[in-house]
C-alpha cells in the first residue's frame, strides 16, 4: 500500500513543488514487526520460521524450542494448515511438558456397547467422559473406548482414570480382552497395554486392591482381571470409595487410538458402577 503525501513538506534536493509524492507505509512504518532472527525476538508462544514469527505447530515443539514457555493457552498451526490455528491448552511443566490438552471437538469417533456416556469439560476446556456400563453378572460385557483426532501428531497419551462400584471383571489401561468367561473388551484402542516398570502411573489411589483389610494405593499390575473376590488385586470388586490413577500409555502405531476400558459382571447397585476420564493429554 502507498500514501500520497504532500512534497512541499519535505525538500527534495534544490526543488520544492506542491506535488504528491508516492511512499509505501512499510517504508514509514520501518521493520517488519513479525521479522526475527531467533525465537526469543517473538512474543511468548511464537517461534522464529524462516525468519517469521510464527504459531508453532505443536505444544511440544513449543517446549522443545522455548523450554521456559509457561503452562498455558496457546495458538497452534497443525503442519499442512499454515493458514488456520488451533487455541490449544499446554501443559509445559509435568512430565516433562509439551502436552496439549484434548477436548470434545478433538475426538474422532467412540466405540461403545451396553454403557450410558456422559460428557462434561474440566475447568480448563478439557474433555472429561463419564461412562456407566449395564453389565450384570451373566448379561453382555459392557465396553467403550474413545479415539483422539490426529490433526496434530501423537505418539503418547496421559489421563486420570476414576473408578466407582463393585466390579468384577475388568481390562482397563490399553488392555483388550479376559480370557474369563470370554469376557472381551474394547479391541481398537491401538495402545500398548501398561506395563509395569516401562510405563508410567502416578496418583495412586486404592488401585492396589485391598490387604488385611485396608485399601493399597499402589497400582498392583494387573490390567485385567476376572474374579469375584473383594479382597486382594481385585481393586475394582472391593466398592468403597471412589479408586483412581494417572497414567501414560504409548501408541502401537496404528489408528484410530484412545482410551477405552471393559467392564462386566456388576455386583454393586448399577447406578454405583462408573468410570471416567479427566485430564486427558497427548504429546
Amino acid at each position: 500500500m502507498r500514501l500520497a503525501l504532500p512534497v512541499g513538506l519535505f525538500t527534495l534536493g534544490v526543488l520544492a513543488c506542491g506535488c504528491s509524492l508516492l511512499i509505501p507505509l512499510d517504508d514509514l512504518a520501518g521493520p517488519d514487526a513479525s521479522s526475527c532472527q531467533k525465537d526469543g525476538d517473538c512474543d511468548p508462544g511464537l517461534l522464529c520460521v524462516t525468519a517469521r514469527c510464527s504459531h508453532a505447530a505443536s505444544c511440544q515443539l513449543l517446549k522443545q524450542q522455548r523450554p521456559e514457555t509457561p503452562d498455558g493457552t496457546y495458538a497452534l498451526s497443525p503442519p499442512g494448515t499454515p493458514d488456520q490455528t488451533l487455541s490449544a491448552f499446554c501443559d509445559m511443566t509435568r512430565d516433562g511438558g509439551g502436552w496439549m490438552l484434548v477436548t470434545s471437538d478433538m475426538l474422532e469417533s467412540e466405540t461403545k456397547a451396553w454403557v450410558t456416556t456422559k460428557r462434561l469439560t474440566n475447568a480448563q476446556g478439557g474433555l472429561v467422559l463419564t461412562l456407566f456400563p449395564e453389565a450384570r453378572c451373566g448379561e453382555p460385557a459392557a465396553y467403550h473406548s474413545f479415539h483422539i483426532k490426529e490433526t496434530i501428531a501423537w505418539s503418547v497419551v496421559r489421563y486420570k482414570q476414576s473408578f466407582s462400584g463393585s466390579v468384577t471383571c475388568w481390562a482397563i489401561f490399553g488392555q483388550s480382552a479376559v480370557d474369563n468367561n470370554g469376557f472381551i473388551a474394547a479391541s481398537d484402542m491401538n495402545l500398548v497395554t501398561f506395563e509395569p516398570g516401562t510405563d508410567q502411573i502416578s496418583h495412586q489411589v486404592g488401585m492396589g486392591g485391598v490387604l488385611d483389610g485396608k485399601l493399597v494405593n499402589a497400582f498392583s499390575g494387573p490390567t485385567a482381571m476376572c474374579n469375584s473376590s473383594v479382597s486382594g488385586e481385585n481393586f475394582w470388586a472391593n466398592g468403597g470409595a471412589v479408586r483412581s490413577a494417572e497414567v501414560i500409555l504409548r501408541r502401537t502405531g496404528a489408528s484410530p487410538a484412545g482410551p477405552g476400558t471393559g467392564a462386566a459382571c456388576i455386583i454393586s447397585d448399577v447406578t454405583s458402577a462408573w468410570w471416567s476420564y479427566d485430564n486427558v493429554f497427548v504429546r
